[in-house]
């Protein structure tokens, strides 16, 4: 009589039952991986049941340690609480904010409050530190009272991401990242606003105009995806009879002009994947891509955000600020770019209209002018500020022969120099104007409120706040220019370059393709930005 051989019983960690869901989309053998790992196919086939869990789960883990010791999904006993503590935490984290054991302690026992909870519920000790265990989230630091570990957990990441570099067989053009950020577009230094405003209204406030902007490039900083700007407005006035498509960034909008998982996911997927392929097959690379983002209640799950081989990984939450490469002076720059094109753009408005006063030029900023004006300044930034953002991340990045930026602070005095020329603006200082330039910190993603976190894990649903901002309402008919008059103002144009001296014959040979474009059924179609070797 034979009998049966009991299999010894193996654990598994989240992270190698992950990797063992990804080894298997990539066509791998089934029995070759669960023969490493020693499980039976019906434990394999059971990670895929729970994949969306699994991934989840790993996503939302902080260090590579703690996703290395973790074998179980166990839940929590009251789950609305501990999702609610851990997006407060994400977001407190998010912004710098130090935290204390005995913060999150009350924190938890607030959201239990709210969420109508165990009322013997006392947040203890023991709690806490399952919370913590359950989120991947390191002891406290030395001091013993604040959550340190970001730098710590910065380079755990560092070396896990290069490994996945190596396994994968990724190359830098391969890699992406994008982040949101928030854009207040009319934002002027404060000493101007004050001096302004207080000739024309005493007490008036300034109101906050806001977009949100996502910005996307691959590490070799060879392709750039077209903005993504994100207003208030569904139909703005501005856009009354515009071809979309002919913009130089995509629009849409959300009713506070923040990030949501719609957004993104729909960019995700009619953007970002379509034209990841069109670029890797121009490159004669395979369909592979790995978008990492930073882990924001905005972004849908790793899971949603995947066709084939082009894929989304998240970033660990306490450490985007330090390693995301967008964060690394890529975004500060677009910003930087922006305000001055704005300044020149107004500049050039008081030059046509000279007996406009300061108030009724901002008002000339629509967000079809924001549009251009970001669209503009993210082309300023070049190859080598995207390829430098990723040294924190990645050290050993391969470099591109791009050549170095050669820009100095002589550019930074020049501006300055111009912008004292604007009406009422010849006192505004170089600390001032420095601050105004640096001094937009908006993250582009609703922060929630207690209350906002409380409703979004019992309903699961997105809080918006509703707006004001000005629509199309249909009474405008302007149809713009016919061709006729179209055609008619190109010509004028170039009458102008023509007389001028300094205008070179080169540029103006460049210029007159432009009678070409005017065609009734010829558009310049907005395309991504592949720049060249």
């Amino acid at each position: 009589m034979t009998t049966s051989v009991k299999r010894k019983k193996v654990t598994v960690t989240m992270e190698q039952k992950l990797q063992a869901l990804f080894r298997i989309d990539a066509g791998e053998s089934l029995t070759k991986i669960t023969q490493e790992l020693g499980v039976g196919k019906q434990t394999v086939s059971d990670w895929k049941k729970k994949r969306i869990e699994i991934e989840n789960f790993c996503a939302k883990m902080v260090s590579a340690d703690s996703l290395g010791n973790r074998r179980t999904l166990r839940k929590p006993n009251n789950e609305a609480l501990d999702e609610a503590l851990y997006i407060w935490f994400c977001q407190q984290r998010e912004q710098g904010v130090p935290l204390s054991g005995v913060t999150l302690q009350a924190i938890a026992i607030k959201f239990n409050e709210k969420l109508k909870g165990d009322p013997t519920f006392a947040a203890s000790v023991g709690w806490l530190s399952r919370w913590k265990n359950r989120h991947g989230i390191r002891e406290l630091g030395v001091s013993g009272e604040i959550l340190s570990g970001d730098k710590v957990a910065s380079e755990d990441f560092k070396t896990k991401f290069e490994k996945f570099i190596s396994d994968e067989d990724l190359m830098p053009c391969q890699i992406f990242n994008a982040d949101e950020t928030g854009l207040n577009y009319k934002m002027l230094p404060k000493k101007t606003l004050a001096s302004k405003l207080d000739s024309v209204a005493k007490g008036y406030k300034v109101k906050k105009e806001r977009v949100t902007l996502l910005p996307c490039s691959n590490a070799s900083g060879d392709l750039k995806f077209p903005l993504l700007v994100i207003g208030k407005s569904v139909k703005p006035r501005a856009f009354k009879n515009v071809n979309m498509s002919a913009l130089p960034a995509q629009y849409t909008s959300q009713k506070s002009a923040w990030m949501n998982g719609n957004i993104f996911k729909n960019w995700f997927f009619e953007t970002f994947v379509p034209t990841t392929k069109t670029f890797l097959k121009q490159k004669k690379l395979p369909e592979k891509a790995v978008l990492f983002i930073d882990n924001a209640p905005c972004h849908p799950s790793e899971s949603e955000l995947r066709d084939g081989e082009i894929y989304v990984k998240f970033l660990p939450p306490n450490v985007t600020s330090l390693i995301q490469p967008m964060d690394q002076g890529v975004i500060e720059t677009t910003k930087r770019l922006y305000r001055k094109k704005l300044i020149m753009f107004l500049l050039e408005q008081q030059e046509a209209n000279p007996l406009v006063n300061f108030m009724d030029l901002l008002k000339k900023v629509t967000i079809k002018t924001v549009l251009y004006l970001a669209a503009e300044a993210w082309e300023g930034v070049k190859p080598e500020t995207l390829q430098k953002s990723w040294k924190k991340l990645w050290p050993n990045i391969p470099q591109e022969n791009y050549r170095r930026d050669e820009t100095t602070s002589n550019e930074d005095t020049d501006f300055i120099q111009v912008f004292q020329e604007l009406e009422g603006c010849a006192e505004v200082e170089a600390n001032d104007i420095s601050e105004w330039i640096n001094g937009d910190t908006d993250v582009g993603h609703q922060v929630l409120s207690d209350d906002e976190i409380v409703n979004a894990c019992i309903e699961n649903i997105e809080i918006e706040v509703d707006s004001s901002e000005d629509e199309d309402d249909g009474t405008d008919q302007s149809t713009g220019p016919t061709h006729g008059e179209a055609t008619a103002m190109l010509e004028q144009l170039m009458t102008y370059f023509e007389k001028q001296i300094e205008h070179k014959h080169q540029s103006h040979l460049k210029k007159r393709p432009w009678r070409k474009s005017l065609s009734p059924i010829s558009f310049s179609v907005r395309t991504p930005m592949y720049i060249k070797d």
